[in-house]
C-alpha cells in the first residue's frame, strides 16, 4: 500500500497548483487582433493545417516513411 501511495502522490500533488487557472480564465481581458495575429478562419489556415500539422502524427508512428530514397543509396553488405 505505501508503494501505491508513493506512485500516486506526485501525480496529484502536481495538479494542485494548476487548479486555480480555469476559474481565472473568464476574467482575462480579451485583446483585439493585431498585425501578428494569425486568423484561423481563412483558407490559408486550412491549407497549413492539412499540409503541415495533420501529416505529423503518422510520422511519429512511421518515422521512416519520409526516408525511402536514403536506404537505397546505402550499401547493405560491404
Amino acid at each position: 500500500m505505501p508503494i501505491a501511495f508513493l506512485i500516486l502522490f506526485p501525480t496529484y500533488i502536481s495538479i494542485i497548483p494548476i487548479l486555480p487557472i480555469p476559474p481565472s480564465l473568464p476574467t482575462k481581458n480579451i485583446l483585439p487582433p493585431t498585425s501578428p495575429t494569425f486568423p484561423t478562419h481563412t483558407p490559408i489556415f486550412t491549407l497549413i493545417l492539412f499540409l503541415i500539422i495533420l501529416p505529423l502524427p503518422p510520422l511519429t508512428f512511421f518515422p521512416l516513411l519520409p526516408l525511402p530514397p536514403l536506404p537505397q543509396h546505402l550499401p547493405i553488405f560491404h
